[in-house]
């Protein structure tokens, strides 16, 4: 009926597959493979064809590594990416894929900026890690229904990703889209899917960032359609607690374990990676309220140190936590360190996913590569 929701956009000419003709609608099949039911005055022509055999679904074949995935995500700013990992590289990191920040959805018909850099591709390869460049809509200035709804916007973005992958000799592509509105979620899939189409056609990996399922909100991502379309679907098992909130862990040991659970009661393990932070949060409570910081593992180590911190470990919790209290100023710290990774890895590889990604790179240090090296 015409009050229903448009869950895509045919162009004219377009041609589609009739599984249900009907008196005044016909159900009908997109060569993209989505479902669903456009007005019989709307077809021009019909033709008849022997089929094969019985009607199938689209099959979405994936592309799995032939290892654990062991990523780390790359935020980029500007060109000074090659540098960095040229300088990463000398240490010898446990990673197999690096995903640098290089495309940004400028904005809502689809077009993007690019930072995307071969050689840098080509030093990745050299040092045997593939590159999946995360595509992101943190700057966009327009809303997510306005970029993801229109056929022709999505079909944009998706062939300027195609032709960038391309020219850098990238090996897949990680989406982190955020704030999808509710009226947006039927786009964004739509979205997720044609991407899968288009790098199954390239051989290319497509991997998918969400939030945790207990934040609220989830459903306009479909995750279980992910699951379906993505190789890969990352939970970002962090922020548990965030600027502007109460003071807490970034990721406590039971808050990473529901975010697995409640991602693997919706995505087939061998497709879920988890994403584990590298960073802790410097709390401040002072008569004027509570403010935070966010802290690589060796700065907010050292700053206990300097601080003279009381240190204890919440088993609980799985990690370390500091306090100390000057001139009126409580300091807290849930630290992120070697042990809170020992933790958080031994529960990644007792739920036999896929793998994990770190964020982000430069926030690490030499102990926690040590115990990620062990479970890799």
């Amino acid at each position: 009926g015409i009050r229903s929701p448009i869950v895509t956009e045919l162009e004219a000419g377009e041609e589609v597959v009739i599984l249900e003709p009907m008196e005044r609608w016909s159900g009908v099949q997109t060569s993209d493979g989505f479902l669903g039911y456009v007005q019989n005055k709307d077809i021009a022509e019909i033709r008849e064809e022997v089929m094969k055999g019985p009607y199938e679904e689209p099959e979405y074949t994936s592309i799995h590594m032939d290892e654990k995935v062991t990523m780390v995500w790359h935020q980029l700013f500007d060109n000074s990416g090659l540098t960095a990992l040229q300088e990463f590289l000398r240490t010898d990191p446990p990673v197999n894929v690096i995903s640098p920040g290089w495309f940004t959805i400028s904005d809502e018909d689809g077009s993007i900026r690019s930072l995307a850099d071969p050689q840098y591709v080509q030093t990745a390869h050299a040092a045997g890690l593939q590159v999946w460049p995360m595509v992101e809509n943190i700057n966009i200035e327009t809303t997510s229904a306005d970029l993801l709804l229109p056929t022709t916007h999505r079909r944009k973005l998706v062939e300027g990703l195609m032709a960038e992958l391309e020219a850098c000799g990238a090996d897949g592509l990680n989406v982190d889209l955020e704030q999808i509105s509710s009226e947006s979620g039927e786009g964004f899939i739509q979205f997720i899917r044609e991407l899968s189409a288009a790098c199954r056609k390239r051989g290319l990996v497509l991997s998918v960032d969400n939030g945790v399922p207990s934040s609220g909100g989830l459903a306009r991502y479909h995750v279980p359609e992910q699951g379906e379309f993505a190789d890969y679907v990352i939970v970002m098992a962090y922020d548990e607690h965030y600027r502007g909130g109460e003071p807490g862990s970034t990721a406590s040991l039971p808050f990473v374990q529901q975010a697995i659970s409640d991602t693997l009661a919706m995505v087939p393990e061998e497709k879920v990676i988890c994403g584990v932070p590298f960073y802790t949060r410097l709390w401040t409570e002072t008569s004027s309220g509570t403010g935070s910081e966010a802290m690589g593992m060796d700065a907010a180590a050292a700053f206990a140190k300097e601080q003279g911190m009381s240190v204890q470990w919440l088993d609980e919790l799985g990690q370390n936590y500091a306090r100390a209290e000057e001139d009126g100023t409580v300091y807290e710290l849930w630290l992120e360190d070697s042990e809170s990774m020992q933790a958080r890895m031994q529960v990644i590889d007792a739920y036999r996913l896929a793998g994990a990604a770190f964020w982000k790179l430069g926030l690490q240090n030499s102990s926690a590569w040590e115990i990620i090296r062990r479970f890799s």
